[in-house]
């Protein structure tokens, strides 16, 4: 019991760190912004800081992940009759909009999210992100996650949601980013169907009645 109070003090205090933290990005900027301010906003030392993030971008990312994690949540919430495009749409979307509400601060910290130093993890995430669609899909429609047209569509989605970001970061476009998102993958529109054709055939097969061996009599 004790131990369990311990964990989720534990948990309380690592997302007030990063809530603070996104605070303090969004309000300041990445560079101005420094640990013993984001401690201080949590209400915790920067001892404590330094035990829940080795660096400042441990915060940043970490709410990335958070977003990531929002955006598996959204898919699984899709109705189970909703179209492929529909279930990635929503993730995605969803994905999109808490960036964008995120990334809303000064130009450095938009930098910085495509350096070296935050880029490695920045992919981990998003390739998180593509395997997430390629699970939900495979469970939904009950294919394989090694199907080509599934694999494909993951790929090709994740790949408009970089795009989209990286627009918004970089060229600070005024449209919104899901708006962007939404006109991307519409784009897709042949290859998820592809992947619906591809798995409405696979499906009909398995509902086939076995085939009866041929039974041959030999010559008497």
């Amino acid at each position: 019991m004790a131990e369990r109070l311990r964990d989720q003090k534990r948990e309380h205090t690592h997302q007030r760190i990063v809530a603070a933290g996104l605070r303090l990005f969004a309000d300041q900027g990445y560079r101005a912004t420094t640990t013993a301010q984001i401690a201080e906003v949590a209400g915790v030392t920067e001892r404590t800081f330094f035990r829940h993030f080795p660096t400042k971008v441990d915060v940043f990312l970490a709410g990335f992940r958070q977003v990531s994690e929002s955006a598996r949540a959204a898919m699984a919430s899709v109705p189970a009759d909703a179209r492929p495009i529909e279930v990635v749409r929503a993730g995605l979307t969803g994905f999109g909009v808490e960036l964008n509400d995120m990334l809303r601060i000064e130009p450095d910290r938009s930098r910085a999210i495509w350096g070296p130093e935050l880029s490695r993890t920045m992919i981990e995430i998003v390739l998180s992100l593509e395997a997430a669609i390629v699970r939900e899909l495979s469970r939904r429609y009950d294919v394989s996650p090694e199907l080509v047209e599934l694999r494909m569509i993951a790929n090709a989605s994740v790949g408009v949601l970089r795009a989209a970001a990286r627009a918004q970061l970089i060229n600070r476009p005024r449209r919104p980013v899901a708006r962007t998102l939404t006109e991307g993958l519409d784009r897709l529109t042949p290859h998820f169907d592809a992947f619906d054709r591809v798995r409405s055939q696979a499906a009909s097969t398995s509902k086939r009645p076995p085939r009866r061996p041929r039974v041959t009599t030999g010559a008497t």
